[in-house]
């Protein structure tokens, strides 16, 4: 593909079918990560207004999108994925899907006796490529277990964590 000033140059279909690419390789991906993709693939800046065109274009794509997240079509099961690897701008926690946040906090657990809710969440980190914790990190993951404690999915007793049985 030929350097372009914008991602607004290329034409809507042809973003459409670079998102189905990165979608059926790196799925779910976040939007902002795939405007980046798309935007360094043409020799583009990732600017708002490329964010904006990326998701008018994902409309037209076989992908499915859900809270800024772009799926592939059949995607179904959760895979836990190592983001260590990943470039350093795309290596945040909010680029990571929410239910894969939460299959990383239940394999956590399924393979625990007893974790309390401050090692669950430094172990889950760890498997999801995340060495240090951060203020926004430990929020955000102090955020995803009071969701799922609210749900039922997980249950916590003086600060220990358990799956509740069937």
């Amino acid at each position: 593909m030929l350097p372009c000033a914008s991602v607004l140059e290329i034409p809507p279909i042809e973003v459409a079918r670079l998102l189905e690419a990165i979608t059926r390789v790196e799925g779910p991906v976040h939007l902002r990560v795939a405007t980046r993709r798309i935007a360094a693939a043409i020799g583009a800046k990732a600017t708002g207004k490329a964010v904006w065109a990326i998701k008018q274009a994902a409309d037209f794509a076989k992908v499915r999108i859900a809270s800024d997240f772009l799926y592939p079509p059949n995607y179904r099961a959760t895979t836990i994925r190592d983001h260590s690897t990943a470039p350093d701008a795309d290596r945040k926690l909010e680029f990571v899907p929410q239910e894969e946040i939460q299959e990383t906090i239940m394999e956590i657990l399924r393979h625990s006796f007893m974790i309390n809710e401050e090692d669950a969440t430094k172990h889950a980190l760890r498997l999801l490529g995340f060495k240090r914790r951060t203020k926004r990190t430990r929020a955000t993951m102090r955020q995803t277990l009071r969701s799922m404690i609210n749900r039922g999915i997980i249950t916590s007793e003086d600060g220990i964590l358990e799956i509740p049985s069937p």
